[in-house]
């Protein structure tokens, strides 16, 4: 069973740890953060193109 696997939930824990972390110290989620970019580059082209 995969639930009760020993290794299956150390890494588990360990992910919850880093994800704690990264939360405690601020840190962006690189794909949030790249969500980010793309719409403010979407944005900015959408308003120099002209209509």
């Amino acid at each position: 069973m995969l639930i009760s696997n020993f290794r299956f939930r150390m890494i588990h824990l360990l992910m919850i740890g880093i994800l704690a972390v990264e939360s405690i110290f601020n840190v962006k989620c690189p794909i949030t953060w790249l969500e980010y970019k793309l719409m403010i580059t979407a944005i900015y082209i959408n308003f120099m193109t002209p209509m």
